[in-house]
């Protein structure tokens, strides 16, 4: 799901994923992802879309990996 923002002449594509692209991004299971973030206090919030559906943030989940790799130096 991509979320378009206009903002005068600029647009910015947000792009949402699902609990399993995320999983699939980090590569991890379905199963690994849900565990990892009951361990994880600073994974991004998702977005809640509705009673029962989330989305992350590609860029958040990107910014995440980053500093990731930024903290092992």
């Amino acid at each position: 799901m991509t979320l378009r923002h206009g903002k005068e002449d600029k647009m910015v594509d947000k792009k949402l994923l699902s609990a399993k692209e995320v999983a699939d991004l980090l590569s991890f299971s379905y199963q690994g992802f849900l565990r990892m973030l009951k361990r994880t206090t600073d994974f991004p919030k998702p977005i809640m879309l509705g009673e029962r559906t989330q989305r992350w943030s590609e860029i958040e989940i990107q910014k995440w990996i980053e500093g990731k790799a930024n903290d092992r130096s």
